[in-house]
Parts: C-alpha cells; sequence; structure tokens
C-alpha cells in the first residue's frame, strides 16, 4: 500500500509540473502632434558666384540687384547679370504643416517696351530638413516669370510642398540668366535705366 501511495505522489507532481502558464497585455500608444497655428516669412540676398546666404529677416525687404554687369556668353552673345539674387522662405510655426502661399508680381517702372518682370522669374522650391548642421535638401516644384504672376499670380499648397518631402516652400527671385527657354535676360538690345517692379508674398493656414 505505501508503494502504491508513493506511486501516485509521484505521478501527481510530474502532472503539474507540465502544466503552462502565461499572461498577455496589450498596451496602446498614441501621440498628438498639432498643425501650425501661425505663418512666418523671410527672407535673404544670395551671392551669386558663391551661394552665400545673408539673412534679410521678416517683413518687407528691398530687393535691389544694382548697376547690372554686361558678360559675353560662349556664343558670342551677351546679356546683364547681377552679383545677386533672393531668397523668401515660408514656413508655418507653433506646428505641423506648410501654409498655403500665393505669390503675385506689380509691375513698376518699366523702359521701352521692356519690363522688370520680362526679364525676371522666380524659382518654387519644397525644402526638406534633414539633420542639424546639414543643408537642407530642395525639389522643384515650379518656375515662373515675374510677367506672368500679373494679377492672381500663382498658388502653392502646403500638399505641393509636403508630397515632395517638404517641410517648408522657398521662392528664389531673380534675373533670368538665359539658361532656361522662355526666360530671357537682360540684354544690349534692351533700354537703359532703372527697372522696378513688386513680389508680393501671401501665407494662409
Amino acid at each position: 500500500m505505501k508503494k502504491l501511495m508513493g506511486l501516485l505522489v509521484v505521478t501527481v507532481l510530474a502532472a503539474a509540473a507540465t502544466v503552462a502558464y502565461a499572461e498577455t497585455a496589450t498596451f496602446t500608444l498614441s501621440a498628438t502632434v498639432k498643425a501650425i497655428t501661425g505663418t512666418s516669412i523671410n527672407s535673404s540676398s544670395v551671392d551669386a558666384k558663391t551661394n552665400a546666404f545673408t539673412a534679410l529677416g521678416a517683413g518687407n525687404q528691398n530687393f535691389a540687384f544694382g548697376e547690372l554687369t554686361l558678360k559675353t556668353n560662349d556664343d558670342g552673345t551677351q546679356r546683364f547679370e547681377s552679383s545677386k539674387y533672393f531668397a523668401i522662405d515660408i514656413a508655418g510655426t507653433g506646428g505641423a504643416g506648410v501654409p498655403k502661399t500665393v505669390i503675385t508680381y506689380q509691375e513698376g517702372q518699366v523702359q521701352g517696351s521692356t519690363k522688370l518682370g520680362d526679364r525676371a522669374a522666380v524659382v518654387l522650391m519644397a525644402k526638406k530638413y534633414t539633420a542639424p548642421g546639414v543643408k537642407a535638401e530642395e525639389y522643384l516644384i515650379d518656375r515662373k516669370s515675374l510677367t506672368s504672376l500679373v494679377g492672381a499670380g500663382v498658388t502653392i499648397n502646403g500638399s505641393q510642398v509636403t508630397a515632395l518631402g517638404g517641410n517648408w516652400l522657398r521662392a528664389y527671385v531673380g534675373l533670368n540668366s538665359g539658361e532656361y527657354d522662355g526666360f530671357l535676360p537682360f540684354n544690349p538690345g534692351d533700354a537703359a535705366g532703372t527697372y522696378t517692379g513688386t513680389v508680393t508674398v501671401t501665407a494662409t493656414l
């Protein structure tokens, strides 16, 4: 009888040792990133040779190209060029997203039949932040003559910038170099004198 009880005890303990135990818990994560609550418009002057930026700050600025220099191209044609061009950075503040931007142009002083708007352009870029100390990448959205912006102008929705991975919009404003078809530079056939115009940038949430 004692031998039988001993067998029973051993059997029960062995069976109990094979029973598995598990506990499962799930954890739901969440984080909220708020949308932009404001806008920021800042501009810079850019050296045409070194591409070095000099911040001009926020608000109204005078984009003066100065007295232009006559240059002879490799093919013998001539054009006038400036030592600088300008950059306008449009971004959202206080949260994530890129504001809707409208850029228009108003012609000012002209000389003869030539207008500044016919000899200058705006190049629209989506700027992508990568890492601290690393130059931001940029992707072309569009290129427009300033004359084409008279009236309704051009509208750049925030989604056009973010679709290219951009974090903000940059508009380069400069004189045409003749590099692109349809964008004629100032040349000796133009009338001498001072040309003026006004670019207006409006950013909305």
